[in-house]
């Protein structure tokens, strides 16, 4: 089974405080710039929410040798951080 395991620091930057969770958005291929909006075609897609306490998750809906790139945001009850910088993966496991 293919997967990509991500990691982050926690975030101080969401308004009102400490994350209570953080969105997680995957593109297939490189992204060049931040996308995330899940209603357009080619546009990332929310594949996590996961709890402010945690910073890993992992990704088993890739293809090994395939290229993605993901963004995380995080949130709590006071709105949305900016979106992190873009994190670009390749899974080369079969």
């Amino acid at each position: 089974m293919a997967s990509i395991t991500l990691t982050w620091t926690a975030s101080d930057t969401a308004t009102g405080g400490t994350p209570t969770h953080y969105d997680i958005y995957r593109v297939l291929g490189d992204a060049v710039e931040q996308i995330v909006d899940d209603s357009t075609t080619g546009a990332a897609n929310k594949i996590a929410d996961v709890t402010g306490t945690v910073l890993t998750h992992e990704d088993t809906g890739v293809v090994a040798g395939s290229s993605y790139s993901y963004t995380v945001i995080a949130r709590n009850a006071g709105g949305s951080s900016s979106p992190a910088d873009n994190i670009t993966a390749k899974n080369i496991l079969a």
